[in-house]
């Protein structure tokens, strides 16, 4: 008897489809699993099968039906442990119980950080440095020995070579040979001149001495330092506002934290944060990759090698698509009235990203729909409260997809309410249990957020200082270690 793929529960052919190429085992699904199958987040599942990648026969369930991506969101399955006994340890778990509260980077956890934030051009000094350093280390293990003084049988042997080549130098050019045509040189790939630039390909063994001797960093060592220092940028002076939280949902099974960041705005859905203020926002899609390539430079010139061509076939600076139409979405907000403040969020999870709307009951505003009956209608939004102030019933916010989060606000721009958006791309993730670690080693501290917290109009650059002087605040203890 023939059994869906996925659920792998036995079925009559009539309660099954074929939708795609496969054969066998994997031939028949149920249309049900199927549409959870492609509202998942794999790639590309929405269009095609994973397996014989032809694309489905059905029509794709609708981009609304897709399950909020915090509710299945992984957290780290291994992390230090607490260095002590969390002090207000039953304060703190309550205030991380529901969505609504702020995590915000301890004092001297920011100083231990400050000097180790210099930019990216602190990277690319250290790949120079180690690169010059390691060339030095192995010219001086390749210098050659002093030569002893020749034979005569040797002189003699070097005279008659060199007169031989004189005396083709004089041959008449009709007897040159013909020149070969010269291959046309191929550009190298950015990946090539990364492997160029940072040492011989893994599959050379050394053949001598010397040739196994450190050499300059390897390209897993120099990126692995350039992604460290971008994910403590995020860190830095950092706040967080606690959009979701997972009961039980960890890895360690304590509740599921996904937090984003409000203090490092962007321009644009999706690129970098701002520098004092000047980015051009049209430049955003390249930047990275510009600073790798300068990043090549400054290791070494350019390398001319056919390696890896095919590595920049494809190239694009398209970004994903939940990210473009994160894009839409915004000019859809603005449009409304809505005011919009985008940031980056956090490290990972930088192609879904999130929205925040906050709706606020104006004069001669009408109701709108509850809760179940908005989701019902727009997709899979979560309520969302902060910790202060969270009865206001003047006041609603939702948390979702951008898209989702735009369809909802169109529901109350109808119903005559102002609207204020927030729009992250990247968020942070802990477990509970692991965020009480870090907090005991004082590089957290906590906070029930406000409602002005969520407003598109505050001031991201003085966040850090204000959250931290609230009488509210939950400060760790004074003596902190590295995490």
């Amino acid at each position: 008897m023939p059994q869906c793929r996925f659920c792998l529960e036995d079925a009559d052919e009539d309660q099954l489809i074929a939708p795609c190429n496969c054969d066998g085992s994997h031939k028949f699904v149920h249309q049900e699993c199927l549409a959870e199958w492609r509202r998942g987040r794999f790639p590309g599942a929405r269009r095609r099968c994973n397996v014989c990648n032809a694309k489905w026969t059905t029509k794709p369930p609708p981009r609304a039906e897709r399950e909020f991506f915090a509710r299945a969101v992984k957290t780290a399955p291994r992390y230090r442990p607490a260095a002590r006994d969390v002090a207000h340890a039953a304060a703190l778990r309550a205030l991380l119980q529901s969505a609504g509260g702020l995590i915000a980077q301890a004092p001297r956890r920011a100083e231990a950080e400050a000097e180790a934030l210099q930019g990216d051009d602190a990277i690319l000094t250290w790949a120079t440095d180690a690169n010059a350093a390691a060339a030095r280390a192995r010219e001086a293990a390749e210098a050659p020995a002093p030569a002893p003084a020749p034979s005569v049988e040797d002189a003699a042997a070097g005279w008659a070579a060199e007169a031989g080549r004189a005396v083709d130098a004089r041959r008449p050019s009709y007897e040159a040979p013909p020149p070969q045509p010269q291959q046309p040189q191929r550009q190298s790939s950015l990946v090539a001149r990364f492997r160029a630039a940072l040492g011989a390909p893994a599959h050379q063994q050394p053949r001598r001495v010397a040739d196994a001797l450190p050499g300059p960093p390897s390209m897993a060592s120099l990126m692995v330092a350039v992604l460290r220092a971008r994910a403590q940028r995020h860190w830095h002076r950092g706040v967080f506002l606690i959009l979701y939280v997972g009961k039980g949902a960890a890895t360690d099974g304590s509740d599921a934290i996904v937090a984003c960041g409000v203090t490092r705005r962007c321009r644009l859905v999706g690129g970098e944060a701002l520098e004092d203020g000047e980015v051009d926002a049209e430049a955003e899609p390249s930047r990275r990759r510009a600073w790798l390539r300068s990043a090549v430079a400054a290791v070494a010139p350019p390398a001319s090698s056919s390696e890896d061509e095919s590595d920049s076939e494809g190239e694009s600076n398209e970004p994903p698509a939940d990210v473009r139409a994160a894009r839409k979405a915004v000019e859809r907000l603005r449009r409304m009235g809505c005011r919009v403040a985008v940031f980056s969020g956090g490290p990972v999870h930088r192609s879904e990203p999130l929205g925040l709307l906050v709706a606020t009951r104006s004069d001669g505003a009408r109701d709108v729909l509850d809760d179940d009956a908005l989701r019902a209608k727009v997709g899979d939004v979560v309520p969302w409260r902060p910790g202060v102030d969270g009865g206001d019933e003047s006041r609603r916010a939702f948390v979702g997809a951008v898209p989702l989060v735009a369809r909802c606000a169109r529901f109350f721009r109808e119903a005559g309410w102002a609207l204020e958006a927030l729009v992250w791309s990247g968020c942070a993730v802990w477990s509970t249990d692991q965020l009480l670690a870090e907090v005991s080693r004082g590089s957290w501290a906590l906070a029930p957020a406000r409602w002005s917290d969520a407003s598109a109009a505050a001031d991201s650059r003085g966040r850090w200082g204000d959250v931290l002087a609230r009488e509210a605040a939950l400060l760790p203890p004074d003596s902190a270690d590295e995490d």
